[in-house]
Order: C-alpha cells, then sequence, then structure tokens
C-alpha cells in the first residue's frame, strides 16, 4: 500500500496569504460604516432643527424678518448635505455588495423613504393646509434612489456628464419656472405655496455628485478609519457620540422633530 500523504504545512516564515478586505466585504455584503458620513449628516439634523425652529417663530410666531435670500441659502445648504451623503453613501454600498443585493438594499432605502415622504405629506395637509408638502426634501431622496439604481452600472462620464445636465438644467428652471404646475415634482414650476420645495431637478443631481465624488472620497474614508489611534481619539468624544447617534436616526428625527418643536412653542407660548 501507498503511504498516506501527508499534509502540507506552510514554513514557520512563510507569509501566508492575506484576504481581500474589499472580496470579504463584498462575499458579506456589508457596508462599513464610517463615522464621519454620520457626523456631518448630523451636523445637517442640527441645521434643519434650528432652521425649522426658525420657521416656525417666523411664520406661526413673532416675523424674525430674515431676508428670503437666508430662508433659501439655509434650505440649499442643508438639502444639499443630506443628498450628497445619499450618493456618497450609495457609492459606498456599491464597493461593498454584490449587483444583486445593492439593487435589494437601494430598493429597501426607497420604499422606506417614500413612505415616509407620503407620512409628511399627509401630515402637512392635515396641519399646514395653507403650505402643504407635495415634493419635499424625502421626496426628491427617495426619487434620487430610484436615479442611483439606473446610474449602478453607468460608466462614470455618463454619471459626470448627467450630473452636469441635471444641476444647469434645474439652476435654468429656478430663474426660468415652469408654466406646467403638474410638472411641480420635475423641476422648478409656477407652483406655489409649498413650505417644503425640493424638485427633481437640480436636486437629484446633488445625489449624482456624491456618487461621483465617492470613488474618490471612500479611499479617504476607509485609511482614516483602518488607524485604530484615529478610532480611539474620537470615538469616545461627547459632541462625537451625540453628532453620530443623530446621524443615524437621521430619518426618524426628521419625521418627529416638527411635531415636538410645535408643540413646545406652543406650551411656552411663543406661537398660537
Amino acid at each position: 500500500m501507498r503511504p498516506l500523504k501527508k499534509p502540507l504545512r506552510s514554513k514557520p516564515n512563510e507569509v501566508q496569504p492575506k484576504e481581500s478586505p474589499h472580496l470579504s466585504l463584498v462575499s458579506k455584503n456589508h457596508t462599513p460604516r464610517y463615522p464621519e458620513i454620520d457626523l456631518l449628516r448630523g451636523l445637517a439634523v442640527i441645521a434643519m432643527i434650528l432652521y425649522h425652529l426658525s420657521w416656525d417663530i417666523d411664520n406661526m410666531g413673532v416675523g424674525l424678518n430674515f431676508s428670503q435670500f437666508t430662508w433659501d441659502m439655509g434650505a440649499t445648504l442643508i438639502g444639499s448635505t443630506f443628498l450628497f451623503l445619499v450618493g456618497l453613501s450609495s457609492w459606498i454600498e456599491k464597493e461593498n455588495y454584490s449587483s444583486a443585493n445593492l439593487y435589494k438594499k437601494t430598493a429597501r432605502k426607497f420604499i422606506r423613504t417614500f413612505f415616509a415622504a407620503l407620512m409628511v405629506s399627509a401630515i402637512s395637509f392635515a396641519y399646514m393646509p395653507r403650505t402643504p408638502i407635495y415634493f419635499g426634501i424625502l421626496h426628491c431622496i427617495s426619487a434620487s434612489y430610484l436615479a442611483l439604481i439606473v446610474y449602478q452600472k453607468a460608466p462614470r462620464p455618463l454619471v459626470l456628464a448627467s450630473t452636469i445636465l441635471i444641476l444647469v438644467l434645474g439652476n435654468y428652471f429656478y430663474f426660468n419656472p415652469l408654466q406646467n404646475p403638474q410638472l411641480f415634482w420635475f423641476a422648478m414650476s409656477d407652483f406655489k405655496g409649498m413650505a417644503d420645495y425640493y424638485p427633481f431637478l437640480p436636486w437629484s443631481g446633488v445625489a449624482l455628485l456624491g456618487y461621483f465624488c465617492g470613488k474618490y472620497l471612500s479611499p479617504i474614508l476607509k485609511e482614516r478609519n483602518s488607524k485604530e489611534e484615529f478610532l480611539k481619539q474620537n470615538k469616545n468624544k461627547p459632541h462625537h457620540k451625540t453628532l453620530t447617534f443623530l446621524g443615524k436616526h437621521s430619518l426618524i428625527i426628521y419625521l418627529v422633530h416638527q411635531p415636538i418643536l410645535i408643540f413646545l412653542l406652543n406650551s411656552l407660548g411663543v406661537i398660537n
């Protein structure tokens, strides 16, 4: 009889090949959670709460006499931050998910955000009949998820060209509104009276911009968060914990913060 072959053993000093972290993430379909994204989203949440607090006082209490430019600039910065991070997060998911699971995950995000947007519209019709929300930031985010599904396999030059075109056309319609009010969801139109308004053009272009920039920002985030010293320095800071908590739960906070603000302001007699 032939002797059984002994199992091959690695030599003591032989370096074993390491498993690619990228391949490991794809096989597990797991997205790394970078605290910088949650921090930025948390800052946007705080800015949003302060903005709506000011808006409530201005419209239902004493006038704050802010210029229209101030209101528009605040809404632009806050909305742009949320939408850019939507696109950036989508690119990071693309790097770490298989195609089939990526479509499923994006579809789930779309459904969740879409129904949250419907809830916001219903509440606005009931409590703000003069300025109901037909197509606000959540409606735009849900529509942007659909656009991101379409562009997941698109070549990068097409993504960049589409981003520029959407932003340019959107800004054109901002100064030359569409005369068809039924297209209020597509671009700026003469449909007036919404308290929260983010039409598909140009705002979905901001999400696409975040998606395009993800290729360059994702390696930076990955490198920073691979350093244990960096994580230790920031993990236990109180403001770090607070902002990341707000960023992780931004959708729920968006849904509940306005009723809470109105209740508190009404209880304090600031608004009627």
